[in-house]
C-alpha cells in the first residue's frame, strides 16, 4: 500500500533540571551531561549509523558542520532518543467530529539540546485518506498542545487523541478536560509519551526534567502529500517550483510546511532540517525568556546570570546557527524560506542588542562594586593619615610602654586615641556620608557622626590630647 501523506509533528519545549537552585544558574550545557539524561524512562539513546541507503542520502545531504551537530557520535550538542514502546503495528487515532482517523506511527523521536530546549517528533503515515480536507484534519493534531481558545470547535478540533503501542495505550479525551483549571497545561498524551522523567511543575527533592512549551498551543507541522488529484488542483493557482526531474508545490506558514507532488514523485522528508530550524528558533525564544528573568535579579546575581547566558549563547552561534546547510537547491530554498518566516536572523540581531544592553549594565554594576571597594580602602587610608603622622612626628615612644600593655586603664592613652584616631575617623566618615544619596537613614547617621565629632572636640578642649 502506497503512502498518501506523511505527517511530522514537532513539539519544542524548554527544559531545566528540577529541583531548581535557590540562586540563578542557567547552565544547560553542563546539566545535559548529568546522569538523568542517560536513563530517560521510556526512551532509548540512539546513535546514528549509516546502514541503509536512506540514511546515507540523509547524511550526505548536509554540509559537514551541520552533520557534526545532527549526527555527532559524542552527543555533545544534541542527545537523540527513540521511543521504546513503538512496534510495527503501532497506530495513532485522531477523533474529529465523531470520525476517527487512523494513521501508522512510523517513528517517535526526542532531541535534547544543550541550549536548554528539546524537541519531540511524532512521525505518522497516512495510507487511507485521499481528500485534502481529511489530510488537513489529520494535521489538527498540531493544535493539541492545549486549546488556543474556548469553547472548542468540535467540528474542526480533535475530541480524542489515542496512541496504541504493543503493550501500552495512551489516550487523552480533550473535551473532558476542564481547561479553566488547567490553563496552558501541556496535553496529557504529550506528557505520557515523554514519560515520567519529565514534569511540568516543580517538585521538591525529585530529580526530574522540568519542561514548558515554547510555541504556545501549537506544534510545528511538516506534511508531504503525494496525490495526483490534489497536486493538479493546487497547480491551477500555484506556481510550480522545479528541482531536477520533480515538481512540487510548497505552502509554508509560520507553523507548517506542506509539500504537494504527484504520486510517483520520490518523497523528500525535511524532518532533520526542520528540527535544526526549530532548534534555532526555540533556543532564541528560550534565551529571550532568560534575559527577562536575568533583568530582575539582584545586582550580584545578575552578573553571574549574564555570564552564564552569554557563554551558552556564544556556543549556540558557533555550533547550531547556520546561514546555509546543504548544496541541494531544493533544500536551500526550504531552509532559507522557513528561516525568513521564523525571523531567525532578526531575532539574533535583537538578542545581540538585548545581551549587549544587559552586559553593559552588568559591567556598570561591576565598576560600581569596584569603586565602592576602592572608596572604602581610601576611607580607611584617610582615617589613618593623622595617627600615622603624629606617630611619625613624635616617634614611636609617645606613651610609656607600661601604659600600652593596659592602655584602657590610663586616661592619657584614651585622650590620645580620642584626638588622633577616633576624631579623624569620624571626620572622614562624616564627609563620606555627605556624598551619599540623601534619605532618612543617611541624615540620621550624619547627625550621629556630627554629635560624636562635637563630643570629641569638647573632650580635647577640656582635657587635651594626652601627649
Amino acid at each position: 500500500m502506497e503512502t498518501i501523506s506523511e505527517h511530522i509533528f514537532l513539539f519544542p519545549f524548554s527544559w531545566e533540571i528540577n529541583p531548581r537552585e535557590k540562586y540563578y544558574d542557567f547552565k544547560p550545557q553542563v546539566q545535559i551531561q548529568q546522569s538523568i539524561f542517560k536513563y530517560l524512562n521510556g526512551w532509548r539513546s540512539e546513535e546514528f549509523s549509516i546502514d541503509t541507503i536512506e540514511k546515507y542520502n540523509e547524511f550526505v545531504y548536509f554540509y559537514k558542520p551541520v552533520r557534526n551537530v545532527l549526527y555527532s557520535e559524542n552527543a555533545i550538542i544534541i542527545k537523540n532518543y527513540v521511543f521504546e514502546k513503538l512496534g510495527t503495528d503501532s497506530i495513532c487515532e485522531i477523533e474529529i467530529n465523531h470520525k476517527v482517523y487512523s494513521l501508522k506511527i512510523k517513528k517517535i523521536e526526542l532531541k535534547m539540546v544543550k541550549t536548554g530546549i528539546g524537541i519531540l517528533l511524532i512521525h505518522l503515515q497516512n495510507y487511507l485518506y485521499n481528500k485534502e480536507d481529511e489530510i488537513r484534519k489529520i494535521n489538527t493534531l498540531a493544535q493539541c498542545v492545549y486549546p488556543v481558545s474556548l469553547p472548542i470547535n468540535i467540528e474542526r478540533y480533535p475530541a480524542r487523541i489515542t496512541f496504541k503501542f504493543n503493550d501500552k495505550t495512551i489516550s487523552t479525551d480533550i473535551l473532558a478536560i476542564n481547561y479553566l483549571r488547567n490553563v496552558s497545561k501541556i496535553s496529557g498524551f504529550i506528557l505520557e509519551i515523554l514519560g515520567t522523567s519529565f514534569i511540568t511543575e516543580a517538585v521538591e527533592k525529585q530529580q526530574k526534567i522540568l519542561i514548558d512549551s515554547l510555541l504556545g498551543s501549537k506544534m510545528l507541522t511538516v506534511c508531504l502529500i503525494r496525490n495526483d488529484d490534489i497536486y493538479q488542483r493546487k497547480a491551477v493557482n500555484a506556481k510550480d517550483i522545479s528541482f531536477g526531474d520533480a515538481q512540487r508545490i510548497y505552502e509554508i506558514t509560520t507553523f507548517s510546511i506542506f509539500s504537494y507532488s504527484k504520486s510517483e514523485t520520490v518523497s523528500k522528508v525535511y524532518d532533520q532540517m526542520m528540527s535544526l530550524l526549530l532548534m534555532q528558533k526555540a533556543s532564541l525564544l528560550s534565551f529571550s525568556n532568560q534575559i527577562a528573568e536575568i533583568s530582575i535579579l539582584k545586582k550580584i546575581e545578575l552578573i553571574t546570570g549574564i555570564e552564564s547566558l552569554y557563554e551558552i549563547y556564544i556556543q549556540f552561534i558557533n555550533q547550531i546557527y547556520f546561514d546555509e546547510v546543504t548544496a541541494s537547491e531544493e533544500g536551500a530554498y526550504i531552509y532559507k524560506t522557513v528561516s525568513n518566516i521564523f525571523n531567525i536572523k532578526n531575532d539574533i540581531d535583537q538578542l545581540d542588542f538585548e545581551l549587549k544592553e544587559v552586559h553593559e549594565y552588568a559591567e556598570l554594576i561591576t565598576r560600581q562594586v569596584t569603586n565602592r571597594k576602592m572608596e572604602i580602602m581610601s576611607l580607611i587610608g584617610s582615617a589613618l593619615v593623622l595617627p600615622t603622622f603624629v606617630t611619625g612626628f613624635f616617634g614611636m615612644n609617645i606613651l610609656d610602654v607600661n601604659m600600652l600593655v593596659h592602655w584602657w586603664k590610663y586616661v592619657e592613652v584614651l585622650r590620645w586615641l580620642n584626638a588622633y584616631v577616633v576624631l579623624p575617623m569620624l571626620v572622614v566618615f562624616y564627609f563620606y556620608m555627605r556624598k551619599r544619596t540623601k534619605n532618612v537613614v543617611i541624615y540620621l547617621v550624619q547627625t550621629l557622626l556630627m554629635c560624636s565629632i562635637l563630643m570629641c572636640l569638647f573632650c580635647i578642649w577640656r582635657n587635651g590630647t594626652g601627649v
